[in-house]
Protein backbone atom coordinates (compact mmCIF):
# COMPACT_ATOMS: atom_id res chain seq x y z
CA UNK A 1 0.00 0.00 0.00
CA UNK A 2 1.20 3.67 -0.92
CA UNK A 3 0.65 6.10 2.14
CA UNK A 4 1.36 9.87 1.33
CA UNK A 5 4.06 11.58 3.13
CA UNK A 6 3.77 15.21 4.72
CA UNK A 7 6.06 17.87 4.48
CA UNK A 8 6.71 17.51 8.31
CA UNK A 9 7.69 14.20 9.97
CA UNK A 10 4.43 13.53 11.19
CA UNK A 11 2.29 11.03 8.55
CA UNK A 12 -1.46 11.35 8.63
CA UNK A 13 -3.28 7.92 8.08
CA UNK A 14 -7.14 8.05 8.25
CA UNK A 15 -10.05 6.07 8.41
CA UNK A 16 -13.69 5.94 9.57
CA UNK A 17 -16.87 4.27 11.75
CA UNK A 18 -17.08 1.68 9.26
CA UNK A 19 -19.54 -1.63 9.37
CA UNK A 20 -16.99 -2.63 11.30
CA UNK A 21 -17.78 -1.77 14.81
CA UNK A 22 -16.71 1.63 14.79
CA UNK A 23 -12.82 0.64 14.29
CA UNK A 24 -10.84 2.86 12.38
CA UNK A 25 -9.27 2.02 8.98
CA UNK A 26 -6.54 2.54 6.92
CA UNK A 27 -6.28 5.18 4.12
CA UNK A 28 -3.35 4.92 1.64
CA UNK A 29 -2.33 6.26 -2.27
CA UNK A 30 -2.96 3.20 -4.83
CA UNK A 31 0.64 2.22 -6.50
CA UNK A 32 0.31 2.31 -10.32
CA UNK A 33 0.52 -1.20 -11.40
CA UNK A 34 0.88 -1.33 -15.51
CA UNK A 35 -1.15 -3.84 -16.83
CA UNK A 36 -3.08 -4.65 -20.70
CA UNK A 37 -5.31 -7.08 -21.86
CA UNK A 38 -4.70 -8.09 -25.23
CA UNK A 39 -6.86 -10.45 -27.52
CA UNK A 40 -5.60 -14.04 -27.62
CA UNK A 41 -7.57 -16.62 -29.87
CA UNK A 42 -7.88 -19.93 -29.37
CA UNK A 43 -10.48 -22.35 -29.30
CA UNK A 44 -9.86 -26.23 -28.99
CA UNK A 45 -13.37 -26.95 -29.95
CA UNK A 46 -14.60 -30.52 -28.30
CA UNK A 47 -12.11 -32.25 -27.22
CA UNK A 48 -11.10 -35.02 -24.20
CA UNK A 49 -7.15 -33.93 -23.68
CA UNK A 50 -4.97 -30.92 -25.05
CA UNK A 51 -1.93 -29.41 -24.24
CA UNK A 52 -1.43 -25.82 -25.73
CA UNK A 53 0.87 -23.01 -24.54
CA UNK A 54 -1.00 -19.43 -24.40
CA UNK A 55 2.19 -16.84 -24.74
CA UNK A 56 2.48 -13.05 -24.78
CA UNK A 57 4.54 -11.94 -27.58
CA UNK A 58 7.45 -9.68 -25.25
CA UNK A 59 8.45 -9.83 -21.98
CA UNK A 60 5.83 -9.39 -18.86
CA UNK A 61 6.36 -10.36 -15.14
CA UNK A 62 3.25 -11.95 -15.15
CA UNK A 63 0.31 -12.97 -17.15
CA UNK A 64 -3.44 -14.21 -16.82
CA UNK A 65 -5.59 -15.82 -19.19
CA UNK A 66 -9.42 -15.00 -19.43
CA UNK A 67 -10.91 -18.60 -19.55
CA UNK A 68 -14.63 -17.12 -19.14
CA UNK A 69 -15.79 -19.27 -22.22
CA UNK A 70 -14.63 -22.10 -21.07
CA UNK A 71 -16.71 -25.12 -20.87
CA UNK A 72 -15.43 -28.11 -18.96
CA UNK A 73 -16.60 -31.56 -18.67
CA UNK A 74 -18.09 -32.45 -14.71
CA UNK A 75 -15.13 -35.20 -15.24
CA UNK A 76 -12.39 -32.70 -16.30
CA UNK A 77 -9.68 -30.51 -15.05
CA UNK A 78 -7.47 -27.72 -16.66
CA UNK A 79 -4.22 -28.00 -15.58
CA UNK A 80 -1.79 -24.32 -16.04
CA UNK A 81 1.59 -24.60 -15.08
CA UNK A 82 3.58 -21.21 -15.05
CA UNK A 83 7.22 -20.41 -13.92
CA UNK A 84 7.58 -21.75 -10.80
CA UNK A 85 3.97 -22.83 -9.96
CA UNK A 86 0.63 -24.68 -11.18
CA UNK A 87 -2.90 -24.21 -11.10
CA UNK A 88 -5.77 -26.63 -11.44
CA UNK A 89 -9.56 -25.59 -12.39
CA UNK A 90 -12.75 -27.19 -12.19
CA UNK A 91 -15.61 -26.09 -14.11
CA UNK A 92 -17.38 -24.92 -11.04
CA UNK A 93 -14.26 -22.78 -10.57
CA UNK A 94 -14.14 -21.19 -13.83
CA UNK A 95 -17.58 -20.76 -13.72
CA UNK A 96 -17.94 -18.97 -10.41
CA UNK A 97 -14.50 -16.86 -11.53
CA UNK A 98 -13.69 -16.98 -14.93
CA UNK A 99 -9.54 -16.28 -14.85
CA UNK A 100 -6.67 -18.18 -14.21
CA UNK A 101 -4.26 -16.90 -11.20
CA UNK A 102 -1.65 -14.55 -11.64
CA UNK A 103 1.56 -16.12 -13.36
CA UNK A 104 5.36 -15.17 -13.38
CA UNK A 105 6.60 -15.00 -16.33
CA UNK A 106 5.28 -14.11 -20.31
CA UNK A 107 3.92 -17.95 -20.45
CA UNK A 108 1.25 -20.83 -19.34
CA UNK A 109 1.35 -24.19 -20.17
CA UNK A 110 -2.63 -25.45 -20.16
CA UNK A 111 -3.12 -29.25 -20.05
CA UNK A 112 -7.09 -30.53 -20.23
CA UNK A 113 -6.82 -34.01 -18.09
CA UNK A 114 -10.10 -35.97 -18.44
CA UNK A 115 -11.41 -39.00 -16.69
CA UNK A 116 -11.12 -42.08 -19.55
CA UNK A 117 -7.82 -40.40 -20.42
CA UNK A 118 -5.43 -41.03 -17.83
CA UNK A 119 -7.91 -41.94 -15.33
CA UNK A 120 -7.29 -38.63 -13.45
CA UNK A 121 -10.91 -38.08 -12.34
CA UNK A 122 -14.12 -40.07 -12.06
CA UNK A 123 -16.88 -39.41 -13.73
CA UNK A 124 -18.68 -39.87 -17.45
CA UNK A 125 -16.71 -39.33 -20.08
CA UNK A 126 -17.38 -36.09 -22.34
CA UNK A 127 -15.95 -33.89 -23.98
CA UNK A 128 -14.80 -30.21 -23.19
CA UNK A 129 -13.66 -26.94 -24.82
CA UNK A 130 -11.09 -24.96 -23.84
CA UNK A 131 -11.27 -20.95 -25.06
CA UNK A 132 -8.74 -18.56 -24.25
CA UNK A 133 -10.43 -14.97 -25.26
CA UNK A 134 -7.93 -12.96 -23.49
CA UNK A 135 -4.74 -11.75 -21.93
CA UNK A 136 -3.84 -10.11 -19.15
CA UNK A 137 -0.27 -8.97 -18.36
CA UNK A 138 1.83 -5.63 -17.36
CA UNK A 139 5.12 -4.24 -17.49
CA UNK A 140 5.89 -1.85 -14.80
CA UNK A 141 9.03 -0.39 -14.18
CA UNK A 142 10.13 1.51 -10.48
CA UNK A 143 10.51 4.86 -10.72
CA UNK A 144 12.62 5.06 -7.87
CA UNK A 145 10.70 7.32 -6.19
CA UNK A 146 9.43 6.37 -2.41
CA UNK A 147 6.78 8.39 -1.57
CA UNK A 148 5.58 6.45 1.55
CA UNK A 149 7.83 7.09 3.85
CA UNK A 150 7.81 9.98 6.46
CA UNK A 151 11.11 12.49 6.47
CA UNK A 152 14.06 11.56 4.70
CA UNK A 153 15.17 8.24 5.34
CA UNK A 154 13.54 4.80 4.70
CA UNK A 155 13.68 3.01 7.48
CA UNK A 156 11.06 -0.13 6.81
CA UNK A 157 12.33 -3.47 7.39
CA UNK A 158 11.18 -6.73 5.20
CA UNK A 159 8.69 -8.58 7.08
CA UNK A 160 6.64 -12.01 7.03
CA UNK A 161 3.24 -10.91 8.68
CA UNK A 162 0.70 -13.76 7.45
CA UNK A 163 -2.15 -11.44 7.97
CA UNK A 164 -1.23 -8.96 5.64
CA UNK A 165 -1.54 -9.30 1.27
CA UNK A 166 -1.12 -7.60 -1.69
CA UNK A 167 -4.10 -6.15 -3.50
CA UNK A 168 -4.25 -6.33 -7.49
CA UNK A 169 -7.19 -4.93 -8.64
CA UNK A 170 -6.25 -2.10 -11.44
CA UNK A 171 -4.04 -1.16 -8.94
CA UNK A 172 -1.31 -2.24 -6.10
CA UNK A 173 -2.81 -2.18 -2.53
CA UNK A 174 -2.47 -3.35 0.65
CA UNK A 175 -5.16 -5.82 2.30
CA UNK A 176 -5.33 -7.50 5.66
CA UNK A 177 -7.95 -10.15 6.47
CA UNK A 178 -9.50 -9.64 10.01
CA UNK A 179 -11.24 -13.17 9.94
CA UNK A 180 -11.32 -16.19 7.99
CA UNK A 181 -12.22 -14.64 4.85
CA UNK A 182 -12.93 -11.11 5.78
CA UNK A 183 -10.73 -8.76 4.45
CA UNK A 184 -9.97 -4.23 4.73
CA UNK A 185 -8.57 -1.96 2.75
CA UNK A 186 -8.58 1.21 0.89
CA UNK A 187 -11.72 2.73 -0.22
CA UNK A 188 -9.42 4.14 -2.96
CA UNK A 189 -8.26 1.03 -4.04
CA UNK A 190 -11.63 0.20 -6.05
CA UNK A 191 -13.75 -2.31 -6.32
CA UNK A 192 -12.27 -5.97 -7.25
CA UNK A 193 -13.63 -7.81 -10.64
CA UNK A 194 -13.34 -11.14 -11.45
CA UNK A 195 -9.75 -10.52 -12.88
CA UNK A 196 -8.25 -9.16 -9.41
CA UNK A 197 -6.42 -11.09 -7.04
CA UNK A 198 -5.45 -10.71 -3.44
CA UNK A 199 -1.53 -12.27 -3.29
CA UNK A 200 -0.41 -13.77 0.08
CA UNK A 201 3.27 -12.99 -0.48
CA UNK A 202 6.01 -11.40 0.94
CA UNK A 203 7.76 -10.29 -2.14
CA UNK A 204 6.91 -7.88 -5.33
CA UNK A 205 6.30 -11.31 -7.73
CA UNK A 206 3.15 -12.94 -7.45
CA UNK A 207 2.24 -15.81 -5.27
CA UNK A 208 1.94 -19.06 -5.89
CA UNK A 209 -1.21 -20.64 -7.11
CA UNK A 210 -2.31 -21.89 -3.53
CA UNK A 211 -1.64 -18.35 -1.57
CA UNK A 212 -3.72 -16.29 -4.36
CA UNK A 213 -7.59 -15.66 -3.60
CA UNK A 214 -9.98 -14.15 -5.93
CA UNK A 215 -12.75 -11.99 -4.11
CA UNK A 216 -16.57 -12.56 -3.85
CA UNK A 217 -17.25 -8.99 -6.18
CA UNK A 218 -21.01 -8.67 -5.34
CA UNK A 219 -19.71 -8.64 -1.16
CA UNK A 220 -17.53 -5.56 -1.67
CA UNK A 221 -18.48 -2.58 -0.29
CA UNK A 222 -16.32 1.26 0.36
CA UNK A 223 -15.66 4.58 0.44
CA UNK A 224 -13.88 6.55 -1.61
CA UNK A 225 -14.61 9.84 0.44
CA UNK A 226 -10.96 11.29 1.00
CA UNK A 227 -9.54 11.77 4.72
CA UNK A 228 -11.94 10.55 7.18
CA UNK A 229 -14.06 8.42 4.85
CA UNK A 230 -11.40 6.38 2.95
CA UNK A 231 -12.37 2.19 3.59
CA UNK A 232 -13.30 -0.84 1.70
CA UNK A 233 -14.19 -3.96 3.17
CA UNK A 234 -15.72 -7.63 1.86
CA UNK A 235 -15.05 -11.28 1.55
CA UNK A 236 -12.74 -13.47 0.04
CA UNK A 237 -13.68 -17.02 -2.05
CA UNK A 238 -11.84 -20.74 -1.09
CA UNK A 239 -8.57 -20.87 -3.19
CA UNK A 240 -9.88 -23.03 -6.30
CA UNK A 241 -6.55 -25.68 -6.05
CA UNK A 242 -7.00 -26.06 -2.05
CA UNK A 243 -10.50 -25.22 -1.12
CA UNK A 244 -9.20 -23.59 2.00
CA UNK A 245 -10.56 -20.03 3.26
CA UNK A 246 -7.42 -17.54 3.58
CA UNK A 247 -7.21 -17.20 7.07
CA UNK A 248 -7.09 -20.74 7.95
CA UNK A 249 -4.38 -21.37 5.27
CA UNK A 250 -2.68 -18.08 6.38
CA UNK A 251 -2.61 -19.64 10.40
CA UNK A 252 -1.63 -23.46 9.33
CA UNK A 253 1.96 -21.26 8.72
CA UNK A 254 2.23 -20.09 12.34
CA UNK A 255 4.59 -21.68 14.55
CA UNK A 256 6.92 -22.03 10.35
CA UNK A 257 10.11 -20.26 10.45
CA UNK A 258 10.22 -17.09 9.05
CA UNK A 259 6.57 -16.08 9.86
CA UNK A 260 5.00 -13.12 11.86
CA UNK A 261 1.99 -15.09 13.57
CA UNK A 262 1.83 -12.31 16.97
CA UNK A 263 -1.85 -14.08 17.88
CA UNK A 264 -1.48 -17.45 16.24
CA UNK A 265 -4.23 -17.04 14.04
CA UNK A 266 -4.45 -16.13 10.45
CA UNK A 267 -6.02 -12.65 10.88
CA UNK A 268 -5.74 -9.71 12.78
CA UNK A 269 -8.01 -8.81 16.11
CA UNK A 270 -9.75 -5.46 15.44
CA UNK A 271 -8.79 -3.52 18.58
CA UNK A 272 -10.16 0.07 19.91
CA UNK A 273 -8.09 3.08 19.13
CA UNK A 274 -5.75 3.37 22.60
CA UNK A 275 -7.54 6.42 24.66
CA UNK A 276 -3.91 8.24 25.26
CA UNK A 277 -0.89 8.59 23.25
CA UNK A 278 1.23 8.15 26.06
CA UNK A 279 4.18 5.04 26.01
CA UNK A 280 1.92 3.83 22.51
CA UNK A 281 4.40 2.55 19.87
CA UNK A 282 2.26 1.95 16.24
CA UNK A 283 3.60 -0.60 14.21
CA UNK A 284 3.30 0.00 10.24
CA UNK A 285 3.22 -3.13 7.67
CA UNK A 286 2.02 -3.31 4.15
CA UNK A 287 3.39 -2.98 0.36
CA UNK A 288 4.54 0.33 -0.28
CA UNK A 289 6.79 1.36 -2.98
CA UNK A 290 10.44 2.03 -2.36
CA UNK A 291 13.81 3.03 -4.12
CA UNK A 292 14.61 -0.51 -3.62
CA UNK A 293 12.52 -3.96 -2.98
CA UNK A 294 9.70 -1.66 -3.74
CA UNK A 295 5.98 -3.56 -3.57
CA UNK A 296 7.39 -6.26 -1.15
CA UNK A 297 5.75 -6.56 2.55
CA UNK A 298 7.60 -4.00 4.90
CA UNK A 299 7.39 -2.96 8.64
CA UNK A 300 8.20 -0.32 10.91
CA UNK A 301 7.43 0.74 14.11
CA UNK A 302 7.16 4.64 15.65
CA UNK A 303 5.40 7.24 17.90
CA UNK A 304 1.64 7.60 18.18
CA UNK A 305 1.24 11.22 17.79
CA UNK A 306 -2.06 12.63 17.82
CA UNK A 307 -5.54 10.71 17.00
CA UNK A 308 -8.74 12.28 16.41
CA UNK A 309 -12.59 10.37 15.86
CA UNK A 310 -11.36 9.33 12.23
CA UNK A 311 -7.86 9.99 11.87
CA UNK A 312 -4.55 9.21 13.15
CA UNK A 313 -0.66 10.52 13.12
CA UNK A 314 2.33 8.91 13.63
CA UNK A 315 5.95 8.84 12.92
CA UNK A 316 7.05 6.13 11.35
CA UNK A 317 7.22 4.98 7.87
CA UNK A 318 4.56 3.60 6.38
CA UNK A 319 -2.48 -1.12 8.16
CA UNK A 320 -2.11 0.35 11.63
CA UNK A 321 -1.49 -2.37 14.53
CA UNK A 322 -0.83 -1.10 18.16
CA UNK A 323 2.65 -2.89 19.12
CA UNK A 324 1.13 -3.21 22.57
CA UNK A 325 -1.25 -5.54 21.62
CA UNK A 326 -0.63 -6.48 18.23
CA UNK A 327 -4.09 -5.01 17.56
CA UNK A 328 -5.48 -3.86 14.18
CA UNK A 329 -7.17 -0.35 14.60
Amino acid sequence: MKLSATASILCLLSGTASPVNNHLLVTAQVAELCESTVPYKYDSGPVTSLSHVAAYESETPWIQLDLSLTELASNARLKLTGDSYEEILSADAIEQNGYSAMFDGNSVKVELMTDGNGNLFRGNKSTSRVIISAIRTGVCEDDGVAPSICGTTDDRVASQDVRAARLVMGGSCTGWLISEDVYLTAGHCGSPTSSSRIHFTYGSGNAPAEDQYTFNINNHVGVNGGVGNDWGIGRLNPNSSTGKLPGIAQQEKCGTSGHYCPEGKGWYTLGAVPGSTEGEIIRVTGYGTAATSTLTQKTHTGGFASFSSTALRYTMDTTVSVERTSHFL
